[in-house]
């Protein structure tokens, strides 16, 4: 049991201390990946859509 709470107090104390300052990090961090995320997406679909269009007119002609 003592190490254990040796384990999650270093943690603990880590995670009061350094709450703010990483609470606004990954304020920054969530919106640039947030932004990567609609950004992959979109060139996913759109490269989908294009082999998509590509299949379907081979498969006309």
């Amino acid at each position: 049991m003592m190490k254990l709470w040796l384990k999650i107090y270093p943690t603990f104390v880590f995670y009061k201390h350094w709450k703010n300052i990483f609470s606004n990090s990954m304020l920054c961090f969530n919106f640039l990946l947030g932004f990567w995320f609609i950004v992959l997406i979109l060139s996913a679909t759109l490269h989908f859509r294009a082999v998509f269009v590509k299949i379907v007119f081979k498969s006309v002609e």
